[in-house]
């Protein structure tokens, strides 16, 4: 998928089993043009199993500056920190351990910072949480905050803030922004 001025890479949106009509998943990450992105499936020493998930996305950005691994991932609904969505997070892991580059996550990880830390996976992977500061939650359904992003510890002046996007066509959940300095 291309739009004009951007690169895209997606993963595969799939039928809910809860509804007729529903949709679950469906990730994409999109780089300007002139941006100097790798996807991670075309990163070096990346095994193919662990990126062709439909599950997970992104690029290794690469500035003057620093190279830094951007995640835009979907987990599973009603689950927890069971079954895929442990899968999802071992997936990620392994990610950050091969390329072992600082890294932004942007997910509606269906949890909230507390449920995926209850095992410690925050702390193994030294990541902190980046909540929305322009909302309280950000599923109408519950009203709870699942829809965030975390970074590398120590990227706190580089990804600054987060605000959430309400103006959105895929309710109920909202879309996250994140600056970057």
């Amino acid at each position: 998928m291309r739009f004009e001025g951007w690169r895209c890479t997606t993963t595969v949106v799939r039928r809910s089993e809860d509804s007729i009509t529903g949709i679950k998943g469906g990730v994409m990450a999109a780089a300007r043009r002139g941006m100097d992105v790798t996807p991670l499936k075309k990163a070096v020493g990346m095994p193919r199993e662990v990126v062709e998930t439909e599950d997970f996305t992104g690029y290794v950005w690469t500035t003057k500056q620093v190279r830094v691994v951007l995640i835009f991932a979907y987990f599973e609904a009603g689950t927890g920190m069971k079954g895929r969505n442990i899968k999802i997070m071992q997936q990620l892991h392994v990610v950050f351990k091969i390329l072992k580059l600082p890294f932004l996550g942007i997910a509606e990880w269906n949890m909230t910072p507390s449920e995926i830390n209850q095992f410690g996976w925050l702390d193994l992977i030294a990541a902190t949480v980046l909540r929305p500061q322009n909302v309280s939650w950000t599923c109408a359904n519950g009203k709870r905050m699942i829809d965030f992003a975390i970074h590398s510890k120590g990227l706190e002046a580089m990804f600054p803030a987060a605000r959430a996007d309400t103006d959105v066509p895929f309710a109920p959940h909202v879309a996250i922004e994140v600056g970057v300095c």
